[in-house]
């Protein structure tokens, strides 16, 4: 258990406090906001993506976190998900339904920000095929912050943007997902991948997702 803590501002000073890990990962991060939550009004997740995950235990309760902060946990925290996270719409709604089948409620208490970059399955399809290389966990969060970087491309002879954010399936909702399968087939072709495989990703099934996703 962590020792007491005060805060050293009030809510008029504008400040916030912010835990960072610097042990790349596995630091227990969420353990220390989940004991600090109680101090807050809001718990913010900063950066990042659905990674491995943090196992929070609460009142009794064991949750597997991924995007949703851990003060969670506690009654009434407002939680973020803020711009400098990429966000993986299904797993997010699978996290959600976890939550509120054990109980806890989520929807009412969580933000999305409009500038989260969306995880599209160009950017896990990319990330599968290089995971061997650089030991990444397969979900597309790096290839998400790069196109986030790169922010155009000229595909066809035609400049398309990117990266996609929440704000975008806010504005267009089919215009996005129509987008996010030229980027998929735009990918698999530099790939160089072949029907059986481009066939065995289920493109449409992954849409599905993300739009089910977006719409819960």
């Amino acid at each position: 258990h962590a020792p007491p803590v005060e805060k050293l501002w009030t809510p008029d000073d504008g400040y916030a406090d912010i835990v960072v890990g610097l042990q790349y990962g596995d630091e227990a991060k969420a353990r220390f906001v989940d004991q600090l939550a109680e101090l807050y009004d809001w718990v913010v997740r900063f950066n990042g993506g659905a990674n491995a995950g943090h196992t929070v235990v609460h009142g009794g309760k064991k949750i597997l976190l991924r995007q949703i902060p851990s003060g969670v946990m506690i009654p009434g925290k407002k939680l973020f998900i803020a711009s400098g996270c990429v966000v993986n719409l299904p797993k997010l709604d699978g996290e959600i339904q976890d939550l509120q089948s054990a109980g806890i409620r989520v929807k009412r208490r969580l933000k999305v920000s409009s500038n989260t970059t969306v995880v599209q399955p160009r950017a896990v399809m990319l990330d599968l095929n290089r995971r061997l290389g650089i030991g990444t966990t397969g979900n597309g969060i790096g290839d998400a912050y790069a196109d986030r970087a790169a922010r155009m491309v000229t595909y066809e002879g035609e400049d398309r943007d990117l990266d996609i954010r929440v704000g975008d399936l806010v504005m267009d909702l089919e215009g996005s997902i129509d987008l996010m399968r030229k980027h998929f087939y735009m990918t698999a072709q530099e790939l160089r991948l072949k029907g059986k495989q481009i066939e065995a990703m289920n493109i449409e099934g992954q849409l599905d997702s993300i739009r089910k996703g977006f719409e819960s």
